[in-house]
């Protein structure tokens, strides 16, 4: 593999993290909500995506990354909707 699809994929992970802080609303005293969380989600899955298909060279291996991609969007998933949920006292 070449450096340059590496570094694409690398300026690709910091223009998300970036998106990330600005879902987050980390400069504000907001809390997030549902949408922000959701594009938090989203945002975490294709970071993760592109880590698992790039650096770890899933890529190369569709059913594995398929695979991964699913168990990942699964937790994400099940995060956002337990933290959606309000907690009864």
């Amino acid at each position: 593999m070449t450096v340059r699809p590496l570094a694409l994929t690398w300026l690709t992970l910091i223009a998300l993290t970036a998106l990330s802080g600005f879902a987050a609303q980390v400069t504000g005293e907001a809390r997030l909500g549902t949408y922000g969380l959701v594009a938090l989600s989203a945002l975490v899955i294709a970071k993760a995506r592109l880590i698992l298909a790039y650096y770890l060279r899933l890529g190369a291996a569709p059913s594995f990354l398929a695979g991964f991609t699913v168990a990942i969007a699964a937790v994400m998933g099940a995060a956002t909707v337990l933290m959606l949920v309000p907690l009864r006292p």
